[in-house]
């Protein structure tokens, strides 16, 4: 009687086989798991492309129809004695930018009126620099030194004297 008997070799490489078949079989069911997801992140992005060209387009509407908008690319502050320039000739924007403002750090703002910044508090808003601790610290900062040091007034003073010189010049 002939009895075949198997190296012990294949018996370990027949197991080794099979252990690598489940990892194979698992890792294509994560893939599909995957796959799945990607798929509905895509449609969600394209959800939120869609809605953001929609929630664009209505907003240029709206600021087309009275929307007054100042863009204060440096310090809108700086020099007027007020703390805004526009104060001095009367108007009164709906919407200010604001940049510049950290005195070194990297801050920026927009000021509008109780209206449009109450449509925020209606409707999804995002944006990645809204908020943060170091940046409204910073800013705070920027503002109690400005308050602290009557940087307003100085500016005002300064720029009467310089006006007041300069117009005895002609």
């Amino acid at each position: 009687m002939l009895r075949v008997v198997r190296a012990e070799s294949d018996v370990l490489k027949e197991e080794k086989m099979k252990e690598m078949e489940k990892h194979m079989k698992e890792l294509h069911m994560e893939l599909v798991k995957l796959g799945r997801r990607l798929s509905e992140l895509g449609e969600e992005v394209e959800r939120t492309r869609v809605a953001a060209l929609k929630v664009a387009e209505q907003k240029r509407e709206a600021t087309r129809q009275l929307c007054v908008s100042l863009d204060y690319y440096k310090d809108g502050r700086r020099g007027f004695g007020s703390f805004w320039g526009f104060e001095a000739h009367n108007v009164v924007p709906d919407i200010v930018t604001w940049q510049r403002i950290g005195n070194g750090f990297p801050l920026g703002a927009v000021v509008t009126t109780p209206e449009i910044a109450g449509v925020l508090t209606r409707r999804c808003y995002f944006n990645a620099f809204c908020g943060k601790a170091v940046s409204t610290t910073a800013g705070l900062a920027v503002l109690n030194v400005i308050e602290k040091e009557k940087l307003q007034e100085n500016a005002s003073m300064v720029g009467s004297y310089l006006k007041g010189k300069l117009n005895h010049l002609k």
